[in-house]
């Protein structure tokens, strides 16, 4: 069986710190993408046209980031075309108080962007109110069908990581992830859904015909 994934030396369990990602992002679902109407291509488009990119430093890599998700594989998601990038919690003395709340009782804060919103979070609670307005405000912009700027926030996490073979991204993304849904469907290992992505390396390879990463969070 020809597979664009699969095999045991293209499936890697890994553990990933956290990090952030800056750029363009949408709200949809794997439905609306089977159709002719989805809004991942326009995405990509708009990324690459809003010259966000010009701002990445060191690693030139591009992500394509799952976070938001509402429910499985089958509900609404928001998707982050992006590039990874540093100081987004603050650097210096203030880094350290961004990383206690980052830690408080292993509470996720995903949508916590700046220093600004850090000297506003008082406790653990204060911080999961923060996400739920946060997530419903962006999910109910990006629902709207419009592309907008903005930065996400992947939690520290394990993941199973696949690696596509060599060819246009609009042909192996997809198949891979047909493939990933299909591996999850009987395996042991149990998605997360906290953040998921896509690692694109265009540069020093064939841009019509890149390896892309996929890393799936799991428990």
């Amino acid at each position: 069986m020809n597979t664009n994934i699969g095999s045991q030396k293209k499936r890697r369990i890994e553990s990933r710190p956290a990090m952030s990602v800056r750029g363009v992002g949408a709200r949809t679902t794997n439905e609306a993408e089977a159709g002719a109407d989805g809004v991942i291509p326009r995405l990509w488009e708009h990324y690459f046209r809003s010259g966000i990119q010009g701002a990445a430093a060191g690693d030139q890599a591009v992500y394509a980031v799952y976070t938001d998700y509402e429910s499985d594989a089958s509900g609404a998601y928001t998707l982050v075309i992006g590039h990874e990038t540093e100081g987004t919690f603050g650097d210096g003395p203030d880094r350290e108080e961004v990383e206690h709340v980052r830690r408080a009782e292993g509470k996720s804060i995903e949508s916590v962007e700046s220093i600004e919103d850090v000297e506003r979070v008082k406790d653990v609670e204060s911080v999961e109110r923060m996400n739920r307005a946060r997530s419903v405000d962006g999910a109910k912009r990006e629902e709207e069908g419009t592309i907008v700027e903005r930065s996400v926030f992947i939690p520290e996490s394990r993941y199973l990581a696949f690696q596509t073979n060599p060819g246009p991204i609009q042909e192996t993304v997809p198949q891979a992830w047909q493939e990933i849904w299909g591996y999850f469907q009987e395996a042991e290992e149990v998605r997360a859904y906290s953040g998921d992505f896509e690692r694109y390396h265009f540069q020093g390879a064939d841009p019509a015909h890149p390896v892309v990463e996929i890393y799936v969070a799991i428990k």
